[in-house]
Protein backbone atom coordinates (compact mmCIF):
# COMPACT_ATOMS: atom_id res chain seq x y z
CA UNK A 1 0.00 0.00 0.00
CA UNK A 2 1.01 3.68 -0.90
CA UNK A 3 1.63 5.90 2.69
CA UNK A 4 -1.28 8.30 1.54
CA UNK A 5 -0.57 10.49 4.24
CA UNK A 6 3.34 10.94 2.28
CA UNK A 7 2.23 10.88 -1.04
CA UNK A 8 -0.71 13.47 -0.29
CA UNK A 9 1.30 15.76 1.22
CA UNK A 10 1.86 18.19 -2.14
CA UNK A 11 -0.64 18.26 -4.79
CA UNK A 12 2.80 18.26 -7.85
CA UNK A 13 1.44 18.29 -11.51
CA UNK A 14 4.66 18.36 -13.76
CA UNK A 15 2.47 19.45 -16.61
CA UNK A 16 0.64 22.45 -14.78
CA UNK A 17 1.29 25.51 -16.41
CA UNK A 18 3.07 26.67 -12.94
CA UNK A 19 5.40 24.05 -12.97
CA UNK A 20 6.11 24.14 -17.05
CA UNK A 21 6.83 27.99 -16.44
CA UNK A 22 9.63 27.22 -13.60
CA UNK A 23 8.97 24.37 -11.80
CA UNK A 24 11.97 24.76 -9.07
CA UNK A 25 9.62 25.95 -5.96
CA UNK A 26 7.46 23.18 -7.11
CA UNK A 27 11.04 21.16 -6.60
CA UNK A 28 11.67 22.48 -3.34
CA UNK A 29 8.29 21.85 -1.83
CA UNK A 30 8.69 18.26 -2.47
CA UNK A 31 12.05 18.02 -1.26
CA UNK A 32 10.62 19.50 1.89
CA UNK A 33 7.64 17.36 2.19
CA UNK A 34 6.98 14.92 -0.35
CA UNK A 35 10.81 13.35 -1.59
CA UNK A 36 8.65 10.57 -3.41
CA UNK A 37 5.86 11.31 -5.30
CA UNK A 38 3.31 9.63 -6.80
CA UNK A 39 1.54 10.92 -10.28
CA UNK A 40 -1.56 9.34 -11.63
CA UNK A 41 -2.17 12.06 -14.57
CA UNK A 42 -0.49 10.18 -17.15
CA UNK A 43 -0.12 6.25 -17.98
CA UNK A 44 1.84 5.07 -16.60
CA UNK A 45 1.57 6.58 -13.31
CA UNK A 46 4.90 7.43 -11.96
CA UNK A 47 7.09 8.42 -9.21
CA UNK A 48 9.47 11.37 -8.58
CA UNK A 49 12.41 11.40 -6.57
CA UNK A 50 13.90 14.46 -5.93
CA UNK A 51 16.23 14.67 -3.37
CA UNK A 52 20.22 14.92 -4.05
CA UNK A 53 21.15 11.83 -1.73
CA UNK A 54 18.43 9.91 -3.13
CA UNK A 55 18.91 10.98 -7.02
CA UNK A 56 22.47 9.60 -6.68
CA UNK A 57 21.76 6.47 -4.80
CA UNK A 58 19.27 5.64 -7.73
CA UNK A 59 21.23 6.60 -10.56
CA UNK A 60 23.94 4.11 -8.96
CA UNK A 61 21.84 1.16 -8.36
CA UNK A 62 21.36 -0.10 -11.44
CA UNK A 63 20.87 -3.54 -10.15
CA UNK A 64 17.20 -2.06 -8.47
CA UNK A 65 16.85 1.07 -11.16
CA UNK A 66 17.00 -0.51 -14.69
CA UNK A 67 17.71 1.47 -18.11
CA UNK A 68 16.54 -1.25 -19.89
CA UNK A 69 13.04 -0.51 -20.22
CA UNK A 70 14.26 2.84 -21.42
CA UNK A 71 14.44 6.32 -19.83
CA UNK A 72 11.35 7.85 -21.22
CA UNK A 73 7.72 7.40 -19.63
CA UNK A 74 7.65 4.63 -22.29
CA UNK A 75 8.77 1.01 -21.56
CA UNK A 76 10.81 -0.29 -24.24
CA UNK A 77 9.73 -3.93 -24.94
CA UNK A 78 13.55 -5.10 -24.79
CA UNK A 79 16.92 -3.86 -23.95
CA UNK A 80 18.86 -1.95 -27.29
CA UNK A 81 22.52 -1.37 -26.69
CA UNK A 82 22.77 1.68 -24.96
CA UNK A 83 19.36 1.54 -23.28
CA UNK A 84 21.17 -1.87 -20.97
CA UNK A 85 22.49 -1.89 -17.32
CA UNK A 86 25.68 -2.90 -16.98
CA UNK A 87 28.00 -4.75 -17.33
CA UNK A 88 26.28 -5.29 -21.11
CA UNK A 89 25.78 -1.26 -20.97
CA UNK A 90 29.52 -0.86 -20.03
CA UNK A 91 30.49 -3.22 -22.92
CA UNK A 92 28.27 -1.37 -25.50
CA UNK A 93 29.22 1.73 -24.24
CA UNK A 94 32.49 1.41 -24.72
CA UNK A 95 31.54 0.84 -28.77
CA UNK A 96 31.44 4.41 -28.68
CA UNK A 97 32.74 6.25 -25.95
CA UNK A 98 35.99 7.05 -26.92
CA UNK A 99 35.40 9.30 -29.69
CA UNK A 100 33.35 11.43 -27.01
CA UNK A 101 36.45 11.67 -24.57
CA UNK A 102 38.35 15.22 -24.57
CA UNK A 103 41.51 13.78 -26.71
CA UNK A 104 39.49 12.74 -29.68
CA UNK A 105 37.11 16.12 -29.14
CA UNK A 106 40.61 18.11 -29.28
CA UNK A 107 40.94 16.84 -32.99
CA UNK A 108 37.34 18.00 -33.71
CA UNK A 109 37.68 21.37 -32.39
CA UNK A 110 38.39 22.84 -35.59
CA UNK A 111 35.25 21.66 -37.07
CA UNK A 112 33.03 22.70 -34.07
CA UNK A 113 34.67 25.89 -34.60
CA UNK A 114 33.72 26.57 -38.40
CA UNK A 115 30.06 25.72 -37.51
CA UNK A 116 29.90 27.91 -34.90
CA UNK A 117 31.19 31.37 -37.11
CA UNK A 118 28.61 30.01 -39.93
CA UNK A 119 25.88 30.05 -37.83
CA UNK A 120 26.98 32.96 -35.18
CA UNK A 121 28.11 35.09 -39.45
CA UNK A 122 24.41 34.37 -40.24
CA UNK A 123 22.90 35.27 -37.09
CA UNK A 124 24.83 38.96 -37.42
CA UNK A 125 23.46 39.57 -40.91
CA UNK A 126 21.02 41.86 -38.44
CA UNK A 127 21.34 43.70 -35.29
CA UNK A 128 19.33 41.32 -33.99
CA UNK A 129 17.79 38.00 -33.46
CA UNK A 130 16.50 35.00 -31.59
CA UNK A 131 19.13 33.24 -29.99
CA UNK A 132 17.48 29.62 -29.26
CA UNK A 133 15.93 29.79 -32.73
CA UNK A 134 18.88 30.79 -35.02
CA UNK A 135 21.39 29.56 -33.38
CA UNK A 136 21.27 27.62 -30.25
CA UNK A 137 18.99 25.11 -31.49
CA UNK A 138 21.24 23.99 -34.71
CA UNK A 139 24.61 24.44 -32.99
CA UNK A 140 24.60 21.11 -31.16
CA UNK A 141 22.38 19.17 -34.03
CA UNK A 142 24.80 20.62 -36.65
CA UNK A 143 27.97 19.11 -34.42
CA UNK A 144 26.26 15.80 -33.24
CA UNK A 145 25.36 15.26 -37.32
CA UNK A 146 29.17 15.47 -37.93
CA UNK A 147 30.08 13.19 -35.63
CA UNK A 148 27.69 10.89 -37.30
CA UNK A 149 27.94 10.99 -40.57
CA UNK A 150 24.85 12.49 -41.48
CA UNK A 151 24.16 15.79 -43.95
CA UNK A 152 24.92 18.78 -41.58
CA UNK A 153 23.71 21.45 -44.10
CA UNK A 154 21.26 23.65 -42.69
CA UNK A 155 18.13 22.28 -44.84
CA UNK A 156 18.70 19.08 -43.63
CA UNK A 157 19.30 20.38 -39.71
CA UNK A 158 16.34 22.15 -39.30
CA UNK A 159 13.81 18.83 -41.37
CA UNK A 160 15.84 16.61 -37.98
CA UNK A 161 15.44 19.46 -35.43
CA UNK A 162 11.59 18.95 -36.52
CA UNK A 163 11.06 15.71 -35.92
CA UNK A 164 13.45 15.67 -32.94
CA UNK A 165 11.24 18.69 -31.46
CA UNK A 166 8.15 16.21 -32.14
CA UNK A 167 10.36 12.98 -30.36
CA UNK A 168 11.11 14.74 -27.54
CA UNK A 169 7.54 16.21 -27.23
CA UNK A 170 5.07 12.51 -27.30
CA UNK A 171 8.32 10.19 -25.75
CA UNK A 172 9.18 12.74 -22.70
CA UNK A 173 6.33 13.32 -21.27
CA UNK A 174 4.29 16.73 -23.09
CA UNK A 175 0.85 17.68 -23.05
CA UNK A 176 -1.08 14.56 -24.09
CA UNK A 177 1.71 12.28 -25.17
CA UNK A 178 0.90 8.91 -27.32
CA UNK A 179 3.56 5.49 -27.95
CA UNK A 180 1.59 6.01 -31.51
CA UNK A 181 3.09 9.54 -32.24
CA UNK A 182 6.56 8.86 -31.09
CA UNK A 183 6.78 5.57 -33.15
CA UNK A 184 5.62 7.57 -35.95
CA UNK A 185 8.76 10.05 -36.02
CA UNK A 186 10.82 7.55 -35.04
CA UNK A 187 10.53 5.39 -37.60
CA UNK A 188 10.93 8.46 -39.90
CA UNK A 189 13.61 8.77 -38.37
CA UNK A 190 14.83 5.76 -38.38
CA UNK A 191 14.53 5.52 -42.54
CA UNK A 192 16.78 7.90 -42.26
CA UNK A 193 19.77 6.71 -41.02
CA UNK A 194 18.89 3.56 -42.99
CA UNK A 195 20.04 5.35 -45.97
CA UNK A 196 23.45 6.23 -44.48
CA UNK A 197 23.71 2.41 -42.57
CA UNK A 198 23.08 1.05 -46.09
CA UNK A 199 25.75 3.15 -48.20
CA UNK A 200 28.54 2.08 -46.01
CA UNK A 201 27.64 -1.34 -46.60
CA UNK A 202 27.27 -0.35 -50.83
CA UNK A 203 30.81 0.93 -50.30
CA UNK A 204 32.33 -1.67 -48.42
CA UNK A 205 30.57 -4.53 -51.14
CA UNK A 206 32.03 -2.03 -53.99
CA UNK A 207 35.56 -2.10 -52.15
CA UNK A 208 35.35 -5.88 -52.20
CA UNK A 209 34.92 -6.73 -48.43
CA UNK A 210 33.16 -9.20 -47.22
CA UNK A 211 33.55 -9.15 -43.32
CA UNK A 212 33.99 -5.46 -42.12
CA UNK A 213 36.17 -4.83 -39.20
CA UNK A 214 37.24 -1.32 -37.13
CA UNK A 215 40.17 -1.34 -39.13
CA UNK A 216 37.98 -0.10 -42.58
CA UNK A 217 36.84 3.58 -40.36
CA UNK A 218 38.56 6.31 -41.85
CA UNK A 219 40.56 4.11 -44.54
CA UNK A 220 37.35 2.47 -46.72
CA UNK A 221 34.43 3.94 -44.80
CA UNK A 222 34.32 7.52 -43.95
CA UNK A 223 35.71 8.10 -40.00
CA UNK A 224 32.06 8.89 -38.52
CA UNK A 225 30.34 6.86 -35.76
CA UNK A 226 28.06 5.53 -38.48
CA UNK A 227 30.57 3.86 -39.61
CA UNK A 228 31.62 2.71 -36.44
CA UNK A 229 28.60 1.17 -35.85
CA UNK A 230 28.24 -0.68 -39.20
CA UNK A 231 31.95 -2.31 -38.38
CA UNK A 232 31.82 -3.11 -34.63
CA UNK A 233 30.78 -6.25 -33.05
CA UNK A 234 29.41 -6.56 -29.73
CA UNK A 235 28.98 -9.90 -27.83
CA UNK A 236 30.34 -11.46 -30.63
CA UNK A 237 28.12 -9.98 -33.68
CA UNK A 238 27.61 -7.35 -35.73
CA UNK A 239 24.81 -5.02 -34.89
CA UNK A 240 21.19 -5.30 -36.45
CA UNK A 241 19.81 -2.45 -38.29
CA UNK A 242 17.93 -1.86 -36.19
CA UNK A 243 19.76 -1.42 -32.98
CA UNK A 244 22.46 1.00 -35.06
CA UNK A 245 19.34 3.31 -36.18
CA UNK A 246 18.15 3.43 -32.28
CA UNK A 247 22.06 4.34 -31.23
CA UNK A 248 22.13 7.14 -33.53
CA UNK A 249 18.85 8.27 -32.36
CA UNK A 250 19.88 8.11 -29.05
CA UNK A 251 22.87 9.97 -29.48
CA UNK A 252 21.50 12.69 -31.95
CA UNK A 253 18.82 13.13 -29.55
CA UNK A 254 21.22 13.36 -26.44
CA UNK A 255 23.25 15.52 -28.37
CA UNK A 256 21.55 18.15 -29.49
CA UNK A 257 18.53 18.97 -27.24
CA UNK A 258 20.34 18.84 -23.68
CA UNK A 259 23.00 21.35 -25.42
CA UNK A 260 20.52 23.45 -26.64
CA UNK A 261 19.08 23.72 -23.43
CA UNK A 262 22.43 24.50 -21.92
CA UNK A 263 23.49 27.41 -24.45
CA UNK A 264 20.42 28.98 -23.98
CA UNK A 265 19.78 29.01 -20.41
CA UNK A 266 23.35 29.88 -19.82
CA UNK A 267 22.78 33.28 -22.28
CA UNK A 268 19.79 33.90 -20.40
CA UNK A 269 20.96 33.82 -16.85
CA UNK A 270 23.62 36.27 -17.93
CA UNK A 271 21.26 38.55 -19.40
CA UNK A 272 18.46 38.60 -17.22
CA UNK A 273 21.10 40.41 -15.06
CA UNK A 274 23.20 42.36 -17.00
CA UNK A 275 25.79 42.53 -14.13
CA UNK A 276 26.52 38.80 -14.73
CA UNK A 277 27.29 39.30 -18.32
CA UNK A 278 29.62 42.48 -17.66
CA UNK A 279 31.38 40.35 -15.06
CA UNK A 280 32.14 37.35 -17.37
CA UNK A 281 33.18 40.04 -20.48
CA UNK A 282 35.70 40.72 -17.94
CA UNK A 283 37.25 38.21 -16.13
CA UNK A 284 37.69 34.89 -18.89
CA UNK A 285 38.16 33.13 -15.55
CA UNK A 286 34.42 32.77 -14.61
CA UNK A 287 33.31 31.33 -18.21
CA UNK A 288 33.87 27.59 -16.65
CA UNK A 289 32.27 28.73 -13.57
CA UNK A 290 29.17 30.34 -15.96
CA UNK A 291 28.84 27.41 -17.60
CA UNK A 292 28.99 24.87 -14.55
CA UNK A 293 26.40 27.21 -12.89
CA UNK A 294 24.44 27.06 -15.66
CA UNK A 295 24.05 23.68 -15.22
CA UNK A 296 23.24 23.46 -11.85
CA UNK A 297 20.75 26.06 -11.76
CA UNK A 298 19.27 25.14 -15.13
CA UNK A 299 19.50 21.16 -15.74
CA UNK A 300 18.87 21.10 -19.45
CA UNK A 301 17.94 18.03 -18.67
CA UNK A 302 15.05 18.31 -15.60
CA UNK A 303 14.85 14.18 -14.85
CA UNK A 304 14.89 11.08 -17.19
CA UNK A 305 13.03 7.73 -15.76
CA UNK A 306 14.65 4.24 -14.19
CA UNK A 307 12.40 1.45 -14.04
CA UNK A 308 11.95 -0.81 -10.45
CA UNK A 309 13.12 -4.59 -11.11
CA UNK A 310 11.45 -5.42 -7.79
CA UNK A 311 9.31 -3.45 -5.27
CA UNK A 312 10.68 -0.76 -3.20
CA UNK A 313 9.94 1.07 -0.23
CA UNK A 314 11.40 5.03 -0.45
CA UNK A 315 10.46 7.39 2.62
CA UNK A 316 7.54 5.48 3.40
CA UNK A 317 5.86 5.23 -0.16
CA UNK A 318 5.98 1.51 -1.78
CA UNK A 319 6.61 1.44 -5.28
CA UNK A 320 6.04 -1.81 -7.02
CA UNK A 321 7.98 -3.53 -9.40
CA UNK A 322 8.30 -2.67 -13.06
CA UNK A 323 7.30 1.07 -12.07
CA UNK A 324 8.38 3.93 -13.95
CA UNK A 325 10.29 6.14 -11.64
CA UNK A 326 11.61 9.82 -12.78
CA UNK A 327 14.89 10.90 -11.55
CA UNK A 328 15.10 14.89 -11.35
CA UNK A 329 18.25 15.93 -11.71
CA UNK A 330 16.95 19.64 -11.73
CA UNK A 331 15.55 19.17 -8.41
CA UNK A 332 18.91 17.51 -6.71
CA UNK A 333 20.37 20.77 -8.49
CA UNK A 334 18.57 22.43 -5.89
CA UNK A 335 18.58 20.90 -3.13
CA UNK A 336 20.16 23.24 0.03
CA UNK A 337 21.98 20.47 1.98
CA UNK A 338 24.57 20.18 -0.70
CA UNK A 339 24.35 23.85 -2.78
CA UNK A 340 24.66 27.21 -0.65
CA UNK A 341 22.03 29.67 -1.57
CA UNK A 342 20.15 27.04 -4.45
CA UNK A 343 18.05 29.43 -5.80
CA UNK A 344 20.28 31.66 -6.87
CA UNK A 345 23.15 32.32 -9.84
CA UNK A 346 26.29 32.81 -8.46
CA UNK A 347 29.36 33.41 -10.50
CA UNK A 348 31.49 33.00 -7.18
CA UNK A 349 30.88 29.34 -6.34
CA UNK A 350 33.79 27.05 -5.75
CA UNK A 351 34.47 24.43 -8.57
CA UNK A 352 34.45 22.01 -6.31
CA UNK A 353 30.98 22.92 -4.88
CA UNK A 354 29.60 22.83 -8.30
CA UNK A 355 31.37 19.58 -9.52
CA UNK A 356 28.61 18.10 -7.93
CA UNK A 357 25.81 18.82 -9.82
CA UNK A 358 24.49 15.93 -11.45
CA UNK A 359 23.20 18.08 -14.51
CA UNK A 360 24.52 15.16 -16.40
CA UNK A 361 23.35 12.09 -14.35
CA UNK A 362 25.74 10.11 -12.31
CA UNK A 363 26.81 6.64 -12.24
CA UNK A 364 27.02 4.38 -14.91
CA UNK A 365 24.68 6.23 -17.32
CA UNK A 366 26.52 9.60 -17.06
CA UNK A 367 26.10 11.13 -19.96
CA UNK A 368 28.58 10.29 -22.51
CA UNK A 369 28.01 13.82 -24.43
CA UNK A 370 28.78 15.92 -21.22
CA UNK A 371 32.81 17.14 -22.95
CA UNK A 372 30.99 18.03 -26.43
CA UNK A 373 28.10 19.73 -24.50
CA UNK A 374 30.71 21.93 -22.28
CA UNK A 375 33.32 22.38 -25.34
CA UNK A 376 30.03 24.05 -27.25
CA UNK A 377 29.09 26.16 -24.66
CA UNK A 378 32.89 27.49 -24.03
CA UNK A 379 32.87 28.07 -27.32
CA UNK A 380 30.14 29.97 -28.06
CA UNK A 381 30.21 32.11 -25.30
CA UNK A 382 34.14 33.00 -25.90
CA UNK A 383 33.09 33.81 -29.06
CA UNK A 384 29.76 36.08 -28.33
CA UNK A 385 31.98 38.04 -26.29
CA UNK A 386 34.22 38.72 -28.78
CA UNK A 387 31.77 39.43 -31.57
CA UNK A 388 28.94 41.03 -29.83
CA UNK A 389 30.15 42.59 -26.34
CA UNK A 390 27.08 44.78 -26.50
CA UNK A 391 24.54 42.00 -26.70
CA UNK A 392 21.72 42.38 -24.26
CA UNK A 393 17.94 40.47 -24.01
CA UNK A 394 15.68 42.05 -26.78
CA UNK A 395 11.94 40.92 -25.04
CA UNK A 396 10.66 38.58 -23.04
CA UNK A 397 12.59 34.78 -23.25
CA UNK A 398 10.19 31.86 -23.50
CA UNK A 399 10.44 28.44 -21.69
CA UNK A 400 10.07 25.15 -23.90
CA UNK A 401 6.73 23.60 -22.70
CA UNK A 402 6.32 20.60 -24.73
CA UNK A 403 8.04 18.46 -22.29
CA UNK A 404 8.72 18.66 -18.32
CA UNK A 405 11.87 16.53 -18.98
CA UNK A 406 13.91 18.94 -20.94
CA UNK A 407 14.22 22.64 -20.07
CA UNK A 408 15.21 25.59 -22.35
CA UNK A 409 14.67 28.58 -24.39
CA UNK A 410 11.86 27.84 -27.33
CA UNK A 411 12.70 31.96 -27.65
CA UNK A 412 15.00 34.13 -26.88
CA UNK A 413 15.59 37.35 -28.51
CA UNK A 414 18.60 39.43 -28.11
CA UNK A 415 20.11 42.34 -29.56
CA UNK A 416 23.61 43.46 -30.04
CA UNK A 417 24.05 46.61 -32.12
Amino acid sequence: MIDETVHDTVHYDPRSKEVLESPFAAYAELREKCPIHRYDGMDPTFYSVTRYTDVREVLNDVDTWSSAKGTTLMHLGHPVGVLSDPPEHTEFRKLFQSRLLPKALAHHAKHVEEVVHQLLDRLQQSDEGDLYEDYASLLPLTVICQLLGLPSDLETVQHLRGITDDLVASGFGGGNPKRSDWLERYTELARFFNVHIQQRREIARQAGIEKLSMEHVGTVLPDDLTSLFVCATYQGEYLRDSEIQFTLYGLLLGGSKATSGLISNLFMRLLEEPSRWEQVKANPDLIDIAIEESLRMDAPTLGMWRTSTCPVTMHGVEIPENAKLMVLYGSANHDASVFSDPETFRLDRSMDELRKHVAFGFGPHFCAGAHLARMEARMTLVEVIRRMPKLRMNGTPERLTTTFSFWGRKKLPVAWG
